[in-house]
Formats: C-alpha cells, sequence, structure tokens
C-alpha cells in the first residue's frame, strides 16, 4: 500500500491545480495498477489520476475504499461510469450513487453523467457538501454534436452544479475538429474539458489545453479512442507550453 493513513495531505489538490491554469494531464487507472506503477506515473509528472472504480473486480465497499485510498496522496477524479457512456457498470443506479457518496472523503472530485439524472442531484448536493469538486460529464461516439447542442449540454450541465464540464465526442472529419475547437475557444469560461475521441480528433489532445480545456487525458498502458500516451503527452507539452515546462521543472520532474 502506498498510503499508512486514512486522509493523509497530499501536495496538491486537483482545485489548486485547476487555479493554476496550467495544463493538467489525467490518466485513468483501475483497480489492476501495481503500486511501483502509480508512484512512477507521478514522479514522471502525472497531474490527476482518474479513478475507473467502474472497472474494479469488486465492487465490494470495503474494497473499493482500499484501492481508492492508494490514491490519497495524489489528486484523483473518481467515476463509476455506465456502459453507455463508455463504462464498464451495468448494475443498479442506488448501488452506483453509494459507491460515489463513499470514496467522497478520499477523492478530490467526481465524475458522474449528464444522462444520469436519477442520481445526479443527489450526488452533486453532497459532494459540494464535502467541499468536493464535480465533473458532469456526456459522451457522444458516434459523431460531433452541432456546435448548439454543445452549448445546450454544457449549459444543462453548469446549471445541475458542474464545477467542470466534460464533453468527450467522436470526431470524424477535419470539420468536427474546427467545430468543436470553436466551441471550446467561445465556451471556455463554463470550465470545459473538451475531448475529440478518435484517430481525427488525436490533436486535440495537445492542442485543446490552449484553447481552454482544462485537462488532457493520456494512457498510462494501450492508448484507447484516439489517446495518445502519457510520455507523448507529457514530452509535447513541456515543449509548447512554457508554463507547464517550468512547473514542471519546479517540481524535478525529469
Amino acid at each position: 500500500m502506498l498510503v499508512t493513513s486514512n486522509l493523509r495531505s497530499k501536495k496538491y489538490s486537483l482545485k489548486e491545480l485547476l487555479s493554476t491554469q496550467v495544463p493538467l494531464i489525467a490518466a485513468s487507472f483501475s483497480d489492476t495498477a501495481d503500486d511501483n506503477s502509480l508512484k512512477t506515473a507521478f514522479e514522471d509528472g502525472l497531474d490527476i489520476a482518474e479513478l475507473r472504480i467502474d472497472q474494479y473486480g469488486s465492487f465490494e465497499i470495503e474494497y473499493i475504499l482500499s484501492q481508492v485510498q492508494r490514491f490519497v496522496d495524489f489528486p484523483t477524479i473518481a467515476t463509476v461510469r455506465i456502459e453507455s457512456q463508455g463504462g464498464n457498470w451495468k448494475g443498479e443506479d442506488q448501488e452506483r450513487l453509494d459507491i460515489s457518496k463513499a470514496v467522497l472523503p478520499y477523492v478530490d472530485c467526481v465524475d458522474i453523467e449528464l444522462v444520469s439524472q436519477e442520481i445526479l442531484a443527489d450526488l452533486v448536493t453532497k459532494a459540494k457538501s464535502q467541499d468536493k469538486l464535480v465533473i458532469i460529464s456526456h459522451h457522444d461516439f458516434e459523431a460531433t454534436p452541432p456546435i448548439e447542442e454543445l452549448e445546450q449540454l454544457a449549459l444543462q450541465a453548469k446549471d445541475l452544479g458542474a464545477d467542470l464540464v466534460k464533453l468527450a465526442v467522436n470526431t470524424n472529419s477535419n470539420d468536427d475538429l474546427r467545430r468543436l475547437s470553436l466551441f471550446t475557444l467561445d465556451k471556455s469560461s463554463l470550465g470545459l474539458i473538451v475531448i475529440a475521441m478518435g484517430q481525427e480528433g488525436r490533436m486535440s489532445r495537445l492542442c485543446f489545453p490552449a484553447f481552454g480545456s482544462s485537462i488532457t487525458y493520456a494512457a498510462i498502458g494501450e492508448p484507447v479512442c484516439g489517446q495518445l500516451s502519457f510520455r507523448q503527452t507529457f514530452d509535447w507539452f513541456r515543449e509548447f507550453y512554457p508554463s507547464f515546462n517550468q512547473k514542471k521543472n519546479a517540481q524535478h520532474v525529469p
């Protein structure tokens, strides 16, 4: 285990990282990640761990908490992603809500899908009461919606209490990528995480932070949905974002 107590203080919270307005890199972890690879990822400059609880081998609360507490020293986003939104969760909403509430003391942020209307308000209220950030997300694996629809999704999520709105949509052409770029530039003040999935959208992983997208997701292991590897992303961020390079130098990241 990487931690010896339930609630040790991390060096930086996600809220503090976001306030710097320096591009951030997140990577997803299931319960199969070993302690050495986790420690190495953060020593190598990873900013955020996304905890994919829906990919865990057991959904017993005690087991989940034992896994989540491995990350308590690091900025974390926890999600129990439903199958229709790209996740593995096939169970009941109430159980998913109970899991999400249980992990709140140990994470910086929870990610809940916009379509999860039956439990969304309850989780947002609970998260806010514990001063946790909330990402409300929407995934479209088929296409990039029109700008008007993207705006509607973002505004709906904000109205429901999102601190950050995550929109991950499939891009099938350069026109899709340009449309998503324009949306990100125009609406970045809402607090956005925008991802262009698919091979046509790979460059979004590098350039969208310049347009106002707060977090880029990279792969530790096999990339999916047009992701770049963490090492590729990190090296390009250092090349193109002076503020990112300066921060990593100050943290003595090699």
